[in-house]
Formats: structure tokens, sequence, C-alpha cells
């Protein structure tokens, strides 16, 4: 026997996922990106009372930040690449956005200027990492 199920896409189909609701016996969350991963839709079921699959909500508030998740991996004692600020950076350096997945708008920095003009040409906030070299 297969279980019923309805797909809905975030956020346009919200107002119809609402109707629905009192419907759903459980939300399997297949979402990538800001207002998905981020726990949006988690948060929606939470308040709704629905049951849904994965991490709980913080868990998703942490891990789509990445300043955030750092500071929580470096508690944990694991390495990670020195962060910097714009005055203290150190060249060849990654910026990428704080908040997002994958590497969407993460570049590679040479030098002090092309930092300066990347960082006025973005309206997010970024995170600026030194350039670990390795396999």
């Amino acid at each position: 026997m297969f279980a019923e199920h309805e797909t809905f896409v975030f956020p346009e189909d919200r107002s119809k996922f609402l109707e629905d609701a009192s419907n759903f016996d459980l939300v399997i969350p297949m979402i990538h990106g800001k207002g998905a991963e981020d726990g949006v839709v988690q948060q929606l079921c939470e308040s709704l009372n629905i049951p849904f699959l994965f991490s709980p909500i913080e868990a998703h508030k942490i891990g789509i930040d990445k300043v955030l998740t750092k500071e929580f991996v470096v508690r944990a004692g694991i390495k990670t690449a020195k962060q910097f600020s714009r005055s203290s950076a150190v060249f060849p350096l990654f910026v990428k956005p704080r908040f997002g997945g994958s590497s969407v708008h993460t570049a590679r920095i040479e030098d002090a200027d092309a930092l300066e003009t990347f960082l006025e040409n973005t309206s997010e906030e970024m995170m600026i990492e030194e350039a670990v070299h390795g396999r």
C-alpha cells in the first residue's frame, strides 16, 4: 500500500499548504536555501502541530548561518579556516555569504582592492576566511 502525498513549492504554495494543513500526518521538507533550510518551513509545521522529518528548527537556524556554524564547530574542538574582518584580511582569501547553502556567491579574492570591490557590490552579509591549501 502506498501513502497518499501532496507536493508544495515554497513559498509559492504557502496558502494552499495552510488550507490543507489539517489533513497532513507528516511533512517531509525537501528544500534548499534561505526560507527553506533555515527552519522557516519547520517552524511553520511546528506552529500548526504537524510533525516533520529531519532536524529541529534550532539546528536549521545554526546550519544556515556560517558564522554560528563555525562557532559551534570550534567549540566542539574542530579546526576551521581563520576568519578575518576587512581590516585584518590576509590574502588570498575566500568571501562567502553568511547565510545560504552551497557555494553560491562565494569568491576567491587575491588582494585588498578586489575585496573592497567585491564587498561594495553585494548587499549580503559576507564572511571572510583564509584560503586553506590542501588536497
